[in-house]
C-alpha cells in the first residue's frame, strides 16, 4: 500500500509517527492479588434430595479451605450459608463456585453480589464457566454480563410501560 504525499491520511500518519513515544507501559492493577489469600467455596442445592457431592468434590479439588453450603431454591433470598460466607470474606480472598447459577438468583442479583465482592477486594471464580474476576479478561466478561443485566432491566421496564399504556388505552 502506498500513501500519496500530502494526502490527508499521510498527514495524520506523519503526525502520529512524529509523536514522542511513551517510555513506560501503563500498569494495570488487578482487583485481587495474583496469589489469593484464601480460596473459599460456596455451593447450593435446591432441595434436600439433591446430591451436592459433585459440587463439593470440584470445590475441594480447586483447593478451597472451607466450603459454605445452602439448601434453598435459587429464587429464595434467605441463604444463611451465603450470608455467613460474605461476612467471613476478607480483602485478597477468592470466592469459588462450581457454577454461577449456584451463587446468584438472577443476572442482576449476580452482578450485585459480584459488585459487593469487588468492593471488599474479593475475587470470584466460577469453575464451569471458567470465569475469574481476578484477571483482566474475567473482569471484561463480567462487565459484559453486567451490561446485559442492565439491558434486561430496561427491556422489562419498557414492556411494563407499554403494557400499562395499552391497558390504559383500553380503559
Amino acid at each position: 500500500m502506498s500513501l500519496r504525499t500530502g494526502s490527508r491520511t499521510s498527514r495524520y500518519l506523519d503526525r502520529y509517527l512524529d509523536m514522542p513515544r511513551r517510555k513506560t507501559a501503563l500498569k494495570l492493577t488487578p482487583a485481587v492479588p495474583a496469589e489469593p489469600k484464601r480460596l473459599l467455596g460456596y455451593m447450593r442445592v435446591s432441595t434436600p434430595d439433591q446430591d451436592p457431592a459433585l459440587q463439593l468434590a470440584a470445590l475441594e479439588k480447586e483447593g478451597c479451605e472451607e466450603v459454605f453450603r445452602d439448601v434453598a431454591s435459587g429464587a429464595k433470598t434467605d441463604r444463611p450459608g451465603l450470608a455467613e460466607l460474605l461476612e467471613v470474606l476478607e480483602e485478597g480472598d477468592v470466592l469459588v463456585v462450581w457454577k454461577l447459577d449456584r451463587l446468584g438468583r438472577s443476572l442482576p442479583h449476580l452482578v450485585q453480589v459480584v459488585g459487593a465482592l469487588r468492593a471488599k477486594g474479593v475475587g470470584l471464580r466460577s469453575m464451569t464457566e471458567s470465569l475469574d474476576t481476578t484477571t483482566a479478561g474475567g473482569q471484561l466478561v463480567f462487565h459484559i454480563f453486567a451490561a446485559l443485566a442492565d439491558f434486561e432491566r430496561e427491556l422489562i421496564r419498557e414492556r411494563t410501560r407499554a403494557g400499562l399504556e395499552a391497558a390504559s388505552a383500553r380503559g
